[in-house]
């Protein structure tokens, strides 16, 4: 029997480097991550890179398993869904195994039906011994949790189907976007989530607020969010130096505060003239819980317990 492509990185479950999973992530750096918030659908595209498919008209939305303990190359919010759900229904293809001077590659392609495209393997995870492997009873899947796995589905991926939104650390040196330069290396999730509250909170865009839930749990904030909220709050206290003497009514309070959150997020010069507006600190404070409150009214939130 002819060796196939994927055999080099073949395991099962007992193997050192299989690693049981039921989510996949779709991991996105901050500004393409508020763009799915808008859209509320990660949207499939073309593939970009130097990929087997590159040359075709094949769009396509990007998971994966990994969950990138050094930080992820990909961004700094997460996208969580359920496997099963992504997986139902679907052939498997096995696509490539493009090797960077930093990482190993698996690709998959997972379609509605038979692709044309471009021809591709069938890939069957319940016998297939390659880097997924599917086992029936009962049925779990696993993946070689050595190399950067990389499903390619396609299809959109609504957020009504998201099981969580939460924050990663993006890596201290590689970036997916490198040959564009990346703002985010080595940036902790509680940074950067909090400036992506900012914009969600400011925005209006609170459609999806039931999600920041740990992936586990869905009654449960995630800690990484929990984290982002408190650093947001802290890091709009910091900017309060004076009093002003202004005083306002709940709506002018509450769009002066959509303003200090949009301000944030988008790193303004004019957050601390935002902030100062308040006549005290306190009723700073007051506002900014009351705002978080709303919104997360669902969790139990630190900085209002």
């Amino acid at each position: 029997m002819a060796t196939k492509p994927w055999s080099a990185y073949g395991i099962d479950q007992d193997s050192a480097t299989a690693e049981e999973f039921k989510y996949v992530y779709h991991v996105a750096h901050l500004e393409d991550a508020i763009r799915i918030i808008e859209d509320g659908v990660i949207r499939a595209s073309l593939v970009f890179d130097d990929s087997i498919l590159k040359n075709t008209r094949t769009c396509v939305s990007w998971v994966s398993p990994n969950t990138w303990s050094p930080g992820s190359i990909y961004g700094n919010v997460a996208f969580a869904f359920r496997w099963k759900d992504i997986v139902k229904g679907k052939r498997i293809y096995w696509v490539e195994d493009p090797k960077t001077n930093r990482q190993q590659i698996v690709r998959l392609l997972l379609s509605e039906g038979k692709f044309s495209d471009y021809k591709l393997e069938r890939y069957h995870a319940e016998k297939s011994r390659g880097p997924l492997v599917c086992n029936l009873d009962p049925k779990r899947w696993y993946f070689n949790a050595q190399l950067t796995n990389e499903y390619m589905v396609l299809q959109d991926l609504p957020l009504e189907k998201c099981r969580a939104i939460n924050f990663w650390k993006h890596h201290d040196r590689y970036c997916s976007k490198e040959k564009v330069g990346c703002p985010y290396l080595g940036k902790s999730q509680k940074i950067v989530g909090a400036r992506f509250l900012g914009l969600y909170l400011g925005g209006g865009r609170v459609n999806y607020t039931s999600r920041f839930s740990r992936v586990d749990n869905t009654e449960e904030i995630d800690e990484s969010v929990d984290e982002a909220i408190s650093h947001l709050y802290w890091g709009i206290i910091s900017k309060f130096q004076r009093h002003s003497g202004a005083r306002f009514n709940m709506e002018e309070g509450r769009a002066i505060i959509r303003s200090i959150f949009l301000a944030y997020g988008l790193k303004k010069k004019r957050l601390h003239t935002l902030v100062n507006m308040f006549h005290s600190e306190e009723a700073l404070r007051t506002a900014l819980k009351t705002e978080i409150g709303s919104v997360f009214k669902d969790f139990d939130i630190g900085i209002c317990s």
